[in-house]
Formats: C-alpha cells, structure tokens, sequence
C-alpha cells in the first residue's frame, strides 16, 4: 500500500502542514536531480555496458543458474544481446513484455 500525503488541509492542522511541505521540497530535489540526469550524458559510451541496462544479470535453467552480461539493445526494442559471463562466445539474447501470462 502507498501512502498518501494530503496536500489538502485546514491552516489550523500543523502536523499536516509540515508533511506537506517536506513532501514538495523532496520532490523538488527529486526532479531536480532527475532534469540533470537527462540533460548531461549519464549514458556515455564511457560506460560499461552493465550500468547501461541494469536489469537482470542471471536466468535459471532448473536448478543451474546462469549469470550473463549485456552487449547491447536491438532495433531500440525491448529485445537485447547479452553472452554468458563464464563464455563470452556462448551469445544469448533477452526480451522483455509488458506482460507476463500464466500460459
């Protein structure tokens, strides 16, 4: 459950005052933070390809779990190549979906 923080309050409620407004300062410092981000090249090809898509490293097969390290994004989709950790000519590749079904 989130919580919720009532930015509606009557003057006389103090307590309800002061959550307000630390919420706004934090989201505040938040977005600022975030606009940052966006407008410098957090993303530089500088970067290892791991801190580029930090998302899953491992899949299991059974009991055996397999780690394996990103090369990179396919067509701009949702799609990516990766190769095993232990064998980098073992090549595999990672999709993603919106959503996950039972069948």
């Amino acid at each position: 459950m989130n919580p919720v923080i009532p930015l509606h309050f009557r003057p006389s409620d103090t307590k309800a005052g002061a959550i307000g407004k630390c919420f706004i300062c934090a989201l505040r410092r938040v977005l600022s933070d975030l606009k940052h981000c966006y407008l410098t090249d957090v993303f530089s090809e500088s970067l290892p390809v791991q801190v580029k898509f930090p998302f899953y490293t491992t899949y299991t097969d059974g009991a055996a779990s397999h780690p394996f390290v990103y090369e990179g994004q396919i067509d701009q989709k949702r799609v990516f190549s990766a190769h095993l950790r232990d064998n980098p000519e073992d090549k595999t590749f990672v999709k993603f979906s919106r959503r996950y079904g039972d069948t």
